[in-house]
């Protein structure tokens, strides 16, 4: 069953962006969370910093390695099945080959990611 809200194009503009905005904040040494908390997209919901950074970081380690970043014009692989997997359009079981331990961390960040989407869209 898809997420309802991780599935909108809002909200998958506001990963990718996040995502973006995270690689280009670690890239230049900053912080990555405060770099996350001034992207307008999330407007009164900074709280999604932290969560949104929790989430890049249990798949980057179920990747084995970090994202691989796309393009304004197309998402990467990588992005693309981000989006998936917050938007229950695939599981971790069908789109990665990693660790029991990394799956199960990627699925309670992607729980969390989901819950605090749907809260912030309250």
């Amino acid at each position: 069953m898809a997420s309802p809200v991780a599935t909108t194009p809002l909200y998958e503009a506001l990963l990718l962006g996040a995502v973006r905005a995270r690689a280009a904040a670690r890239e230049a040494r900053q912080p990555i969370q405060v770099a996350l908390s001034q992207l307008p997209a999330l407007g009164g919901a900074k709280i999604l910093s932290p969560v949104l950074d929790s989430l890049v970081r249990f798949y980057e380690a179920a990747l084995g390695r970090r994202m691989t970043i796309g393009s304004d014009a197309a998402a990467s692989g990588d992005e693309s099945l981000l989006l998936d997997l917050v938007g229950c359009r695939t599981t971790c079981a069908e789109g990665l080959e990693c660790s029991a331990a990394a799956g199960a961390g990627l699925d309670c960040a992607l729980c969390s990611t989901r819950v605090m989407l749907m809260m912030s869209a309250e």
